[in-house]
């Protein structure tokens, strides 16, 4: 079974960034007027809009090391 890590996975990153094997910085909007899908995330990947960059996204994780930190962080409470 698969388990939805997100919340987790955050806090861990902004706990300890090495977390992080793989990175990228990207341009992103959210879609807010509705025109197209209220609250839709635009992530612009291949800057096809010429904006720079807002947003650094996490693409890849050491899941070992989130492992290790997460098991030690919910045994010393």
């Amino acid at each position: 079974m698969k388990y939805r890590m997100e919340g987790p996975l955050l806090v861990a990153v902004a706990d300890d960034e090495s977390i992080m094997t793989e990175s990228h910085e990207y341009y992103v909007d959210i879609e807010i007027k509705g025109e197209l899908t209220r609250g839709y995330s635009l992530v612009d990947v291949n800057n096809k809009l010429d904006q720079k960059p807002n947003v650094r996204v996490c693409e890849a994780i050491d899941r070992d090391k989130f492992k290790e930190d997460l098991l030690i962080s919910m045994n010393s409470h």
